[in-house]
Order: C-alpha cells, then structure tokens, then sequence
C-alpha cells in the first residue's frame, strides 16, 4: 500500500527544482491526519517545510509573479507562473518581497518565512501546480488542506493507518532529501 501511495505522489514534479529553503521537511504531498484536530484524514496538497520565521524564501524557478499577497488558507503568499504553464506557491510567510506581475529569476527572494494562515507553526508551504489546474483558492475559498472523506481501511486498525502514514512521510522526506541531494551535487 505505501508504495502505490508513493508512485501516486507528484515527487517527480520536484527533480527539475530546488527547494526554497533550507529546512525539515514536515509534512509531503497526500493524505494525513488533519493537524487541527478534527481527527479525519485530509489531503495536503504542497509540501511543509519547517524553518524560523525570517528565513528567505527563494525562487526555485524563473517566471512571472501572478500573486503576491494575503490568500486564505495561505497566508501572505506568492505564486509564480513558469514559461511552461506550471506554477509554484509560496505559502505561510510573514511578509511578501515581489509584487504581482514581477519578473523573477531562480533564487530570487520572493518573501520571508512565517506563521500566517492556517499554520500550526512557522513554515514555507512549497506547492507545484500543474498548467491548467487551478489553484486552490484561486477561483473558491478552499484552505490548503481540504478535508474529505477517509479512504475505507478495509479492516486496517487506526494504528496500523498511522504507521503506514508515517512511514509515507518519512519516505517522501527522504526522497525529498535525496532528490535536494542530486540537484545540489551530492
């Protein structure tokens, strides 16, 4: 089951980019336990990564800068659109840097870590977002985290549920790591 979920996880979509910084990776990209306590599983669509408030938060590829403010959910946020229709997002910072319609570069500082939104502590929430897909929130107010229905355990204890999600978070982090690893040389 953990390896269907983790062929089923958009990793590749980060081979081609660095992240915006340097941190833990907390949460990645699928299903989890909602962290604000309502005990149901939800979807978690960016991936979480854990620094101190301050820290700058980089372009991990050149485009245009489609939003630069508050969005809900979000928090002070970025998006940049890619030459390819791709988009980035840059969620949960204390203050933006760019302004909507921007020219960016790689590495460019687009805002500064933080706590805004809906954010159970300082973090960058790092989103790809595929050309044509829109971006949540963009056209409805949907937080980043969208609560639905679990998926049926067919008969797999709440325990058992919680040590397969952790061991997916441990080894998205880790391919996350290794990925991060080869785009910066080793």
């Amino acid at each position: 089951m953990v390896t269907i979920l983790l062929c089923l996880a958009p990793l590749p979509a980060l081979a081609g980019a660095s992240l915006p910084v340097d941190g833990v990776v907390t949460s990645g990209v699928g299903w989890r336990l909602d962290p604000f306590g309502s005990g149901k599983l939800a979807f978690h669509r960016g991936i979480d990564i854990a620094v101190p408030t301050g820290t700058p938060v980089r372009a991990t590829r050149a485009g245009r800068v489609t939003f630069a403010g508050e969005r809900r959910g979000y928090g002070a946020t970025v998006i940049v659109e890619h030459d390819n229709g791709d988009r980035t997002l840059y969620g949960h910072n204390s203050r933006v840097n760019v302004h909507s319609g921007e020219m960016v570069q790689a590495g460019a500082v687009l805002a500064f870590s933080g706590n805004s939104g809906r954010s159970t502590g300082p973090h960058v929430h790092y989103e790809q977002i595929p050309g044509g897909r829109p971006v949540t929130g963009e056209s409805e107010e949907v937080p980043e985290v969208a609560t639905a229905a679990p998926p049926k355990s067919h008969g797999m204890s709440a325990e058992t549920r919680r040590q397969l999600e952790q061991q997916l978070d441990e080894s998205i982090g880790s391919l996350l790591q290794n990925i991060k690893s080869n785009i910066n040389g080793g």
